[in-house]
């Protein structure tokens, strides 16, 4: 069992939502209603991308301190606290397990993040590919299988949790 407020941690927290989605409930009840908790809102998966609510209720969830957890649900704000913090690194860095990884997504590349994972493991010695669990993926927690390289335009970087 993994020590709470870990990488660890939170990464078997993660994998073990693989599936949560929309239309079987789980997502609501996971991952929406504690995060709700925690920041006292009322959101919804059907009205709110919640990829980022994802990550946020994963760290609380596995016990990283609430004071350590910048609670915002977008990807932007986040990116944003990442680097204010000096937690962040560029696009092409070799990313490390409990890290969130930032995509952009659009067509323009304009740097700025519309979707996040978080990090479930990593091949260095292979062709520097990286796993994500990403909360509403095709509407549903799942998984990414991604090249790392600098060459990779959707990778906007990574921040870096604060773990024990």
């Amino acid at each position: 069992m993994a020590t709470t407020g870990t990488a660890e941690a939170a990464r078997l927290k993660i994998k073990s939502w693989r599936g949560y989605s929309e239309s079987n409930g789980k997502a609501q009840k996971y991952i929406i209603q504690p995060y709700n908790k925690l920041t006292h809102r009322h959101l919804n998966c059907k009205t709110t991308k919640w990829c980022m609510i994802t990550i946020v209720s994963c760290l609380y969830q596995s016990g990283v301190p609430k004071n350590k957890i910048y609670k915002s649900s977008g990807c932007l704000q986040q990116m944003r606290w990442f680097k204010k913090k000096k937690r962040w690194k560029v696009r092409g860095t070799k990313p490390q397990v409990g890290w969130v990884v930032f995509f952009d997504f659009k067509k323009e590349k304009d740097g700025k993040p519309t979707h996040c994972g978080f990090i479930t493991s990593a091949d260095y010695k292979k062709k520097g590919y990286a796993y994500s669990f990403e909360g509403n993926k095709q509407d549903a927690v799942g998984c990414r299988h991604f090249s790392y390289s600098a060459s990779n335009k959707c990778i906007v970087g990574y921040g870096i949790p604060y773990y024990k």
